[in-house]
């Protein structure tokens, strides 16, 4: 189970990546790496932090 400080740090993780701005910035430092795995894991960061895939 997570700690709140976990919890907390995740939460407002997730609202930065809210902002186009800020997601964009953090998928372009992720490519950057030249990691595909750090970069797939970027990219699902930013999708549930915006609504899922599903999400319209």
């Amino acid at each position: 189970m997570a700690s709140n400080k976990t919890k907390d740090y995740y939460e407002e993780f997730r609202k930065e990546l809210r902002d186009e701005t800020r997601a964009a910035a953090y998928l372009e430092a992720a490519l950057e790496g030249g990691d595909p795995q750090v970069f797939l894991l970027a990219l699902r960061n930013v999708a549930l932090a915006q609504g899922g895939i599903n999400a319209k």
